[in-house]
């Protein structure tokens, strides 16, 4: 999984866990619309992050604005539930200085972030109101 989400310029890596292996993957702030509307297409999202890094953007690569947002699918519940908790986030920590134009990496309480966790999990748990009665 990771191998693929370094192959694409919509995500980007997060912070280090606390015993030094792997990383967290986050959704690059110039692609956060596309994927709250359920575009998931890899090269809209290119000239998005290459935009917002103030990058040029190849001619071939204009935008496409024929396809309306109304026809596009809806977002999956489990991928909302996911921008919600990095918008709990960034709430709580602030934005990474890495969008401010620096390469330093936004440090996390691995505390504080299984608490979110485990209040976002709660308020998105099914509950149980099955009627035993027939």
């Amino acid at each position: 999984v990771r191998h693929n989400l370094s192959l694409n310029e919509c995500f980007q890596k997060d912070i280090r866990a606390p015993n030094g292996k792997g990383h967290y993957w986050r959704i690059h702030p110039a692609n956060m619309a596309d994927f709250m509307n359920g575009d998931f297409r890899r090269r809209r999202a290119q000239r998005q992050v290459r935009r917002h890094n103030n990058m040029e953007v190849p001619s071939d690569e204009s935008d496409d604005e024929s396809m309306e947002d109304a026809a596009r699918p809806p977002l999956p519940e489990h991928f909302k539930r996911s921008l919600e908790m990095h918008r709990q986030l960034e709430m709580i920590y602030g934005k990474p200085e890495q969008e401010q134009g620096q390469q330093q990496q936004h440090q996390l309480n691995t505390a504080d972030f299984m608490t979110m966790a485990g209040a976002v999990a709660a308020e998105t748990r099914p509950t149980n109101n099955t009627n035993t009665s027939r």
